[in-house]
């Protein structure tokens, strides 16, 4: 963020996993422990002041300088999406299973709600080179899966993943897991 202030990003958890969901790599194990000792505010502002072992405070402060937050946050909100993170009611309880390594924030875009599109759910992945049969028995089995109230969850690459999201599109919910983000246009 270019000139800004971080108080306005340590005053909340939920701001906070934010701001930490934009400086830290994915499932860093220091970064996650931090937070579930001290909280997402504490541990944002140790690390952007160099108070958090074996992190470079020059690293995540060049990456605070590089990001602009609040046009993340303003983007977000042009959207439609929403950012849901561990203490929303809307956070998938399942995700609670992985420990600290689970994400700051999911960002969500749709009318579902997550934890409860996830309640009953099942993952369907596969080979993006699958074959005609491959991609029909998933297409298939997502609807038939869809149709009895099962959400289908998967990440939207080609072939069994998408045959799968056709699939429960058809029928039902669908919830579609990238790491991309919401907006850009993968696959």
């Amino acid at each position: 963020m270019k000139h800004t202030d971080i108080d306005p990003w340590c005053t909340d958890e939920r701001r906070a996993r934010f701001a930490l969901a934009h400086l830290c790599d994915p499932a860093d194990a220091v970064i996650d422990a931090s937070c579930a000792r001290q909280g997402a505010p504490a541990t944002l502002a140790r690390l952007l002041g160099g108070g958090i072992p074996h992190r470079d405070r020059e690293v995540y402060g060049l990456r605070w300088h590089r990001c602009d937050l609040d046009t993340e946050h303003d983007r977000a909100k042009e959207l439609g999406v929403r950012w849901v993170t561990r203490r929303n009611p809307e956070w998938p309880r399942g995700l609670d299973d992985v420990g600290v390594v689970a994400p700051h924030v999911l960002w969500v875009r749709g009318h579902a709600n997550l934890a409860s599109a996830c309640d009953l759910s099942l993952a369907m992945v596969g080979a993006r080179a699958c074959t005609h049969y491959g991609a029909d028995v998933a297409r298939a089995w997502a609807a038939e899966l869809a149709a009895s109230g099962v959400t289908i969850v998967s990440g939207g690459a080609f072939g069994i993943d998408a045959a799968a999201h056709r699939g429960a599109l058809a029928a039902g919910n669908t919830v579609l897991i990238t790491a991309g983000g919401v907006d850009p246009p993968y696959p």
